[in-house]
């Protein structure tokens, strides 16, 4: 929400809270997830002085991540501030001075799209993420941010010593960054591209945004928010594949629909998705990764009236050897003019 996010935010307030006036301040926000570079981060820091990190979230890693920085010796230029009120994050990011991100891919958990490196860039403020996953399309590597491999302390801790020390660059990267969430990545223009998927002549579109669940996270906060914007201008509501999950609430004034996924591919659920899109009239499904894609797109097989988006929040178009992404490409092919 560039409104919301902007670079006269005050994180002075912040800063005072947690005694970090006067010093460079590192930011990162999100839940405490191996994937997401936290011990990478420490490790840096330990190479580092005169920096102190903030970290907004909460997460299975905390305990392991506090021993660690207290083995490190750097407990004293880290806080924890747990989960932060949607409300207040706006002037976190205001209290930073780079926003740092080193994610890496763990096993089978890749980081997606990354909405914090949006609200950083809204808020001008340069970002550090890791090269994997749907990231190097969130941060364009030195136009808006730096990229790291997301697996060496000391490449991360280059990084930030260069942004740290030096505002012009910092301030060079934020301008550009705020410059590209305005032209490329403002809510309403998603809100209207979703909504004109559907549009039909003489009435209001009906687009139903199609998702595993609404659990917290970054996918799942930029569903509730299209679907939010679309309501604007077209018909809106969210079909959970799996469950409603924890953050359905926070979609108030927007319908919730919840189908009864089971393990493995389930054509009758596809055809659930088909009916229910019939008795809600929806026109168009605008659906987010690769899970409800192959249900949508069975549902806009069925119905052929039926117009289908999909977001992969990663990156679909770099990986062509992944057999999941060549069926999607397939399936896309079978669905001409209505996609």
């Amino acid at each position: 929400d560039a409104a919301r996010f902007h670079p006269g935010v005050d994180g002075r307030r912040v800063r005072e809270r947690y005694g970090l006036d006067g010093e460079s301040v590192l930011l990162t926000v999100g839940r405490l997830q191996r994937r997401k570079g936290h011990d990478l981060v420490l490790s840096a820091l330990a190479r580092l002085d005169g920096v102190r990190w903030l970290v907004a979230g909460e997460g299975e890693e905390r305990p392991r991540l506090e021993r660690l920085a207290a083995e490190l010796g750097v407990a004293d230029r880290v806080v924890f501030a747990g989960t932060v009120p949607s409300e207040d994050l706006p002037a976190f990011y205001g209290a930073c001075d780079v926003f740092v991100h080193p994610n890496r891919v763990d096993g089978r958990d890749v980081e997606g799209f990354g909405i914090v490196f949006l609200e950083a860039a809204a808020c001008a403020r340069p970002a550090i993420g890791g090269d994997s996953g749907g990231v190097p399309e969130a941060v364009a590597d030195g136009e808006t941010g730096l990229l790291v491999s997301g697996t060496d302390a000391e490449e991360l801790a280059r990084a930030i010593r260069l942004l740290v020390s030096r505002p012009d660059e910092r301030q060079r990267l934020g301008r550009a960054g705020r410059a590209r969430i305005e032209t490329r990545f403002a809510w309403d223009q998603a809100a209207r591209r979703a909504g004109s998927a559907g549009r039909r002549r003489g009435r209001l579109p009906s687009v139903l945004q199609v998702v595993l669940s609404l659990a917290p996270g970054g996918t799942e906060r930029l569903v509730i928010e299209i679907a939010r914007r679309v309501a604007t201008e077209a018909r809106a509501a969210v079909v959970c594949l799996d469950e409603r999950g924890a953050w359905a609430g926070e979609a108030a004034g927007i319908e919730v629909f919840t189908l009864a996924r089971r393990p493995g591919f389930r054509p009758r659920l596809g055809l659930e998705l088909a009916d229910l899109a019939t008795r809600w009239g929806a026109d168009a499904l605008h659906c987010h990764q690769f899970t409800p894609f192959v249900y949508g797109a069975f549902a806009a097989r069925v119905r052929s009236r039926l117009r289908l988006v999909y977001t992969e929040h990663g990156r679909l178009s770099t990986d062509p050897a992944s057999p999941r992404r060549r069926a999607a490409y397939r399936l896309f092919a079978r669905l001409p003019g209505r996609f």
